[in-house]
């Protein structure tokens, strides 16, 4: 039975990241490669959130707005009937993106020169936020086991043994798709807690939990652990709204929450998108049966691609994947370098993010985004293939 999320849209020409940028980013121009690598949807967004915009326009009038009370109130909903917690209204600061959050974050707690800890692999907008703002990028390896990735506590600790001031925690985790338990989140709030290091917390995959699936959020974390937790979220990554920019910083602390806001004012951060602010609520008040929909046709998109690998292509093993929709798959058979790894997947026409983005943890694997029709899946899948054909 045909699904809403097979439709083609066409997405070039529209200034779509993805698709617009490939001369750019690789050197390709050519409408039939298939763009794997920025993470957003190739799909519509929800048609109650479509409409919400539509109702929003037809107003006609966009001066500055500000963030209703309702939106706040939206959100703790969500979070209470999705994730049974009780939010904290209060503690919410709106901010332009997950990443503008993080990277103020980073220049209100630490000093210039300070360590930050990041997993590896992990999300390299991490590490260039942290470079950016003058600090020292401080690897923490992933434990690869097989076919997933666990935490390497020891290693972790050992890095506040070295002086690192924060630690950025992706759950669930890009690009690996690993859900932290809620006992590996405690485990690394207590050693956080010890040794006097603030917990910033990305939970923008919170929602994209793949069926049977669960998130355990920072944020149910006690009272005592709050004077250095901050947690990130939003609905863009779940809904399909990247370029509605609205994003959400979780801060229990109100002395930490009070200097945030006043460096997002000073910054002239502090006004957002009408269209965003609309279809953030509707998202989070319409959208769960889109959502559940969405993740049974991830889920399905995933299970083609491990079956193919499986009958087809056993040299590439791709990760147990517990959110998201971001393939994370082992190449290292094919014994490539990788800028050669790169360049194959080129050749064929099949354009990936590759594992060095994401730090030295990385190295010998690719990232592919699975966010699309089951059929541009498959025709990525037939082109795999070709990798261990003739260069």
């Amino acid at each position: 039975m045909s699904s809403l999320f097979d439709q083609q849209h066409q997405r070039i020409g529209t200034g779509a990241i993805k698709w617009d940028a490939n001369l750019q980013k690789f050197g390709v121009n050519d409408e039939n490669a298939i763009p794997m690598w920025v993470s957003d949807y190739d799909f519509a967004i929800p048609p109650t959130v479509a409409s919400a915009l539509q109702q929003r326009v037809e107003h006609g009038v966009f001066g500055y707005t500000q963030i209703p009370s309702s939106y706040f109130a939206t959100i703790k909903e969500w979070y209470a009937s999705q994730h049974e917690l009780e939010l904290n209204m209060d503690w919410i600061s709106p901010i332009s993106g997950v990443m503008p959050g993080v990277a103020l974050v980073i220049e209100l707690i630490t000093e210039a020169s300070d360590k930050i800890a990041v997993q590896s692999p992990g999300y390299g907008k991490f590490n260039f936020a942290i470079q950016m703002a003058g600090r020292e990028v401080e690897e923490v390896r992933l434990k690869h086991n097989v076919g997933k990735y666990d935490l390497d506590l020891e290693a972790l600790e050992q890095s506040f043994r070295n002086g690192c001031k924060a630690f950025i925690l992706c759950n669930p985790h890009n690009p690996v798709g690993r859900i932290w338990t809620e006992q590996e989140v405690r485990s690394i709030a207590s050693l956080c807690h010890q040794y006097g290091v603030w917990l910033i917390s990305d939970e923008i995959w919170i929602d994209l939990a793949l069926p049977y699936q669960r998130c355990w959020s920072a944020l149910n974390l006690e009272e005592y652990f709050h004077s250095k937790l901050i947690v990130a979220s939003a609905a863009t990554k779940t809904f399909g709204l990247a370029s509605l920019r609205i994003a959400n910083m979780m801060i229990p602390n109100p002395q930490v929450r009070a200097a945030f806001e006043k460096m997002k004012a000073t910054r002239f951060l502090d006004l957002f998108d009408a269209m965003a602010i609309t279809a953030t609520q509707s998202a989070y008040s319409t959208g769960l049966d889109w959502l559940e929909e969405l993740k049974a046709y991830i889920q399905g998109n995933f299970d083609y691609l491990d079956r193919f690998l499986k009958e087809h292509l056993p040299q590439l093993q791709m990760m147990t994947p517990q959110s998201g929709y971001l393939a994370w798959i082992d190449c290292r058979n094919l014994n490539l370098s990788d800028d050669e790894l790169r360049n194959r997947f080129i050749e064929i026409g099949v354009l990936p993010s590759v594992g060095t983005e994401f730090g030295e943890g990385g190295s010998g694997y690719v990232r592919l985004n699975l966010g699309c029709p089951r059929d541009r899946v498959k025709q990525a899948c037939e082109r795999l293939t070709q990798l261990i054909g003739p260069s």
